[in-house]
Order: C-alpha cells, then sequence, then structure tokens
C-alpha cells in the first residue's frame, strides 16, 4: 500500500479532491467529487460526505472502491505516521 504524506491547508482539513487526482486515482476533480458522493471514499473504513477530511488527528487509510490497489496510507505532518 503507497504511503503519501498529507499537508492540510490553512484551515487545518486535508483536500481530498486533489489527493485523489493526485494519485492518478481519478482523472478529475470532478470524478473524485462523484465518488465521494456515491459513498465510494473511505477514511479508516468511516465513508467520506465532504470533499475534505477536517483536521485529521491519527495516521489512517484512504480506501477509494474497493480494490486494495486503490488504498492509500495517509501520513500526516508534524510526525505523526503509520503504527
Amino acid at each position: 500500500m503507497p504511503t503519501v504524506a498529507v499537508e492540510a491547508n490553512a484551515a487545518g482539513a486535508v483536500d481530498i479532491l486533489e489527493l485523489i487526482v493526485s494519485q492518478g486515482m481519478a482523472k478529475s476533480r470532478n470524478e473524485a467529487r462523484r465518488l465521494i458522493q456515491q459513498g465510494g471514499v473511505k477514511h479508516n473504513d468511516a465513508v467520506l460526505k465532504q470533499p475534505t477530511l477536517p483536521q485529521p488527528q491519527a495516521p489512517g487509510v484512504l480506501k477509494v472502491g474497493s480494490s486494495p490497489a486503490r488504498f492509500l496510507r495517509l501520513v500526516l505532518p508534524g510526525g505523526a505516521g503509520p503504527h
């Protein structure tokens, strides 16, 4: 599973749309948005409803669809890494 270091924006949230597109899991932000709206994106097995991950406090796994080839391990800024 690939590991990706994520950066929070000024509000402390992570832009999931940009993350999905930058990792090649969707071709566009609109496609990534549709995946989220259809319940196809999960963070630590919780379905994401919004295109941002508000102030993540712990590392986790982002799942796009059901294929393990489309899973990412997220590493947060500040040294919080996978356990």
